[in-house]
């Protein structure tokens, strides 16, 4: 099985690692939403993953819906940080396109068996 051949799976690690630098400058007493941001967006690649070794369309289908929403659960979090201070509007916009785009491509997935 070759992942790296699935664009939305590459863009998912690319969305893992931004978001890991992200939280690491979290302020002190805020590990509750890194280890958040950590979960949901490690979710996602691993999620894809799975869904494309299925054999089945239903259960990719499950997988990659799994991994949708994991990428909400993501871009609640951005929404988070940024609202609290610690996710300035340039990056916080980048992150979110990233979650949008990883989205949609899922969704694209999804609608092609």
């Amino acid at each position: 099985m070759n992942l790296h051949g699935c664009r939305a799976y590459r863009k998912s690690v690319d969305l893992v690692t931004e978001a890991a630098v992200w939280v690491r400058n979290l302020p002190r007493g805020y590990g509750w939403l890194a280890d958040q941001v950590r979960r949901a967006a490690g979710s996602i690649p691993l999620n894809i993953a799975e869904g494309l070794g299925r054999p089945s369309r239903a259960e990719r289908r499950r997988f990659f819906e799994i991994a949708i929403g994991s990428t909400h659960e993501l871009t609640a979090c951005l929404e988070v940080g940024h609202r609290l201070g610690f996710l300035p509007e340039t990056r916080f916009a980048k992150l979110w396109d990233s979650c949008d785009h990883v989205t949609r491509m899922l969704g694209k997935l999804i609608a092609s068996g």
